[in-house]
């Protein structure tokens, strides 16, 4: 008799921020991933008999539209300028560009590309020939369109030349990010009428919807973080963005999505119930958050089996992601042969498989079902070509191994139909019932990304003061016309809500143009303070990092001393460690007298009481941060100040090590702690 296959259903989130401004984008990220990931990832999967889901996020679709219209980024503007008429400010910025994407996965195959990175990253790229920065532009679209269109004729002939681009080379090779874009939606459309995918979609904006309902919310997996005070709440906000998300699907494609992948999997009972108002029949989110919800009834078989929630408006079905398995496909297998990398991922599945049938019995696998839920976009720059050979390499052994069965979160959950009275009742029995949710998100099941800290707090008491100032500013018998003030700037409003503004406040999220998101909520809020005439609490024309620091900072000071305190060392290049403490991160910040020249370099090395080691090394060109804990990294604020954040500790042993001109080294010990 054969055996009952193991059901597993792949969830790909497809999500990009909205980029624009003042008629164009203040970033290329939308088209980028069109031309390197979401048409390729659909291209794949149409190779095999597998069901999958994919979800979109509608500002991600509105912005593909906006391409379409003629709306640029800056990347394109700087390729729109002839190599000779380019500024020195302008190479430097295309330099950058050219210089922020992976090295060993997407430059390194593309040769001539490979030898001009290291000019790039290190900023000799000042006797550049026009011929070069022709090459450079070209080489930067080609490195980010997918391995699915590079097979593509015109594509794989401008690879095979290598080098000596024209320009109606670079026309060609952006023509193709067009055409790719231009394609998105009309594949997923394709696919979903063919029954290979499910489409679902997240609130409009990409919200954190708990918090857009009540930011009180965050207290239920972490009571003891610090919350705006008073709360942001707007339910209609939270209504506004469901909505708006299942009807822009719907005029795209003629039929209304059942499922939601709420951003970044967060949920609470007040958000399951805005979302089940609308006709959301399932959702889904990490299974941390299930764990936090159930308790001491948790057990290592919990999250593979629906679960049935009942709102206020009706029965919602929830699904819980393997975090482990989610997690190895988007940050562990991408360093990992393809063969051994599914070998691990398939043995894991049998792992489960097992768990269940001996907790179980074998008849549960009828009910039982594995979530995978990823990014769909941002792993694959990290492995080898793209990621390709590991998902077909994955979706054959899935295809020829009669053990699985892949469905779709719908199928999963039976609920084809548009609303769960009509699912199959011997199906619906099977689910679990969880009688309510411990709002969380899939990172740690908790909110802290997005709020809690005091940046991340008056980003959210600046929209609740906005929007109260609005609500006031049109209140009946203000003499204020609704349609000349606030309904005029909606989009603007609810743009604001969106997760990304807030995720980018978190001090451990590092990225070259992190400071253009910080720019661009300040911009947008003043728009609104500025429509209303009103001046706002604080001057937006600050970055809100430093209009917090000096109310919030608990820097304690460590001076750094080589030999004996009182001699001057006129060679030392460290002035003073600095330590803070905000909820379980610390800051750790060097303060540097001078920059390093000629091979000089600071190493500073901290040990926890685990004994386990960070270190951040300071050249005059770079900063390397070494930690076994990916989630750590570092920021250069200024040339002489570098802040590594790590996971509080109460105490570090450290030892600064200083590499000076001669070869003469330096070395001394601390302790610090606050």
């Amino acid at each position: 008799m054969q055996s009952l296959p193991l059901r597993l259903c792949f969830l790909w989130h497809q999500h990009q921020p909205d980029y624009t401004d003042d008629g164009g984008f203040f970033l290329p990220w939308v088209r980028l991933h069109a031309a390197k990931d979401y048409l390729d990832l659909l291209d794949i999967i149409s190779d095999y008999r597998l069901k999958h889901t994919i979800n979109v996020v509608p500002s991600l679709l509105y912005q593909l539209d906006e391409y379409g219209r003629g709306r640029k980024d800056p990347v394109q503007l700087l390729c729109e300028i002839g190599p000779s008429e380019l500024t020195h400010k302008q190479k430097a910025e295309l330099a950058q560009w050219a210089a922020t994407l992976q090295r060993q996965t997407m430059v390194e195959p593309l040769p001539r590309y490979n030898e001009l990175f290291d000019d790039l990253t290190n900023k000799a790229w000042n006797d550049f020939t026009d011929q070069d920065w022709l090459d450079v532009m070209v080489l930067l679209q080609l490195a980010w369109v997918g391995p699915v269109s590079r097979r593509r004729p015109a594509v794989a002939a401008l690879i095979d030349k290598g080098r000596d681009y024209t320009s109606e080379d670079l026309t060609a090779v952006m023509n193709q990010h067009l055409h790719s874009m231009t394609q998105v939606q009309s594949k997923l459309t394709q696919m979903s009428g063919e029954g290979l995918i499910e489409v679902s979609v997240s609130p409009y904006y990409h919200p954190i919807l708990p918090l857009i309902c009540d930011t009180d919310s965050a207290r239920e997996a972490r009571r003891d973080i610090q919350v705006p005070n008073p709360p942001f709440r707007n339910v209609n906000d939270a209504h506004w963005h469901v909505a708006s998300a299942i009807e822009d699907w719907y005029q795209r494609s003629g039929t209304r999505p059942t499922g939601m992948w709420p951003a970044e999997g967060s949920i609470s009972m007040q958000a399951l119930d805005v979302m089940r108002q609308h006709g959301v029949v399932w959702t889904a989110s990490d299974e941390t958050v299930l764990r936090n919800s159930l308790g001491t009834a948790w057990q290592s078989t919990a999250a593979y089996f629906v679960y049935n929630v009942s709102t206020a408006s009706g029965s919602i079905a929830l699904l819980f992601r393997d975090h482990t398995l989610s997690d190895a496909i988007g940050f562990e297998y991408a360093t990992w042969k393809a063969t051994d990398a599914v070998e691990n991922f398939v043995s894991r599945l049998e792992q489960i498989r097992n768990r269940i049938v001996h907790n179980k019995g074998e008849q549960a696998l009828l009910s039982a079902v594995v979530p995978i839920i990823l990014d769909g976009e941002n792993c694959w720059e990290f492995y080898e070509g793209n990621g390709e050979l590991f998902l077909r390499t994955l979706f054959s052994r899935l295809t020829d191994d009669d053990k699985y069965e892949t469905l779709t979160c719908a199928e999963a959950v039976n609920t084809g139909a548009a609303t769960p009275e009509t699912a199959s009742p011997t199906r619906n029995k099977l689910h679990h019932v969880l009688k309510s949710v411990c709002a969380g998100s899939w990172i740690n099941g908790t909110f802290d990304v997005w709020i809690g800290s005091p940046v991340k707090n008056r980003a959210w008491s600046l929209l609740n003061e906005v929007r109260a100032l609005a609500d006031w500013h049109l209140a009946p018998g203000t003499g204020h016309s609704a349609s000349e003030t606030w309904h005029s700037e909606l989009g603007t409003w609810h743009c604001l809500e969106a997760s990304d503004w807030f995720w980018w406040y978190d001090e451990k999220h590092i990225a070259p143009h992190k400071h253009l998101f910080d720019e661009m909520f300040r911009k947008k809020l003043k728009k609104l303070f500025d429509k209303m005439n009103i001046i706002p609490s604080i001057n937006l024309d600050i970055p809100l990092q430093e209009t917090v620091e000096h109310e919030t900072s608990n820097a304690k000071r460590f001076d750094v001393v080589f030999g004996h305190a009182s001699m001057h060392d006129a060679n030392a290049l460290t002035s003073h460690i600095s330590l803070e403490t905000q909820e379980n991160w610390q800051r750790v910040k060097v303060h540097l007298l001078r920059l390093p020249t000629n091979g000089e370099e600071v190493v500073l090395s901290l040990k926890d009481r685990y004994n386990l080691e960070r270190s951040i090394m300071i050249t005059s060109d770079q900063v390397l941060v070494r930690s076994g804990l990916r989630d750590e990294g570092y920021e250069r604020k200024s040339p002489l100040e570098i802040s590594i954040y790590l996971h509080s500790a109460a105490h570090w042993s450290a030892v600064i090590t200083e590499q000076r001109i001669g070869g003469r080294k330096a070395e001394t010990e601390m302790e610090l702690s606050l």
